[in-house]
């Protein structure tokens, strides 16, 4: 069996920093999905609502479902292609570290519960610097500023 990570990635205001256009670069989140991965991990990094092959559309941001249904997908792929490319003599364990940063922060909170919902263990959820509480204050705030048309 092998364990499950996901790197989610912070705010970019350029949807070309997306994980699906930054694969094979030195970025930072590459580099940690790649250390993530170097210690036996199955490393996912989604991309959001907007970006990568969706940045066509708005950005979700700090939309809790938006976050789940970019990463639950790509989750059952890993398992199905694990399973496929073992001839099932491997899985994907049930078993997830969830890390992320800023709007990745965010991204791993929601994840995390969508996950602790499919009956996966989050053995670890490693974020800082997010919004957390947005149901007060800071929600006030940001529904000001957008009244105000301050981007």
């Amino acid at each position: 069996m092998v364990q499950g990570s996901t790197w989610n990635h912070g705010s970019v205001a350029n949807t070309a920093f997306a994980p699906s256009e930054r694969w094979g670069t030195t970025d930072d989140s590459v580099l940690f999905q790649i250390l993530l991965s170097s210690n036996g991990y199955v490393g996912i990094s989604p991309d959001y609502l907007g970006y990568g092959d969706s940045y066509e559309y708005f950005k979700s941001f700090l939309v809790k479902k938006a976050y789940q249904t970019s990463f639950v997908p790509l989750w059952l792929k890993a398992q199905q292609i694990i399973a496929t490319e073992t001839s099932c003599q491997s899985e994907l364990a049930n078993d997830v570290v969830v890390t992320g940063y800023s709007e990745g922060g965010f991204a791993a909170v929601a994840i995390s519960d969508a996950m602790h919902c499919m009956g996966v263990n989050v053995i670890k959820m490693l974020v800082g610097g997010a919004p957390y509480q947005i149901a007060s204050e800071q929600f006030l705030s940001m529904h000001d500023d957008i009244k105000n048309q301050k981007y």
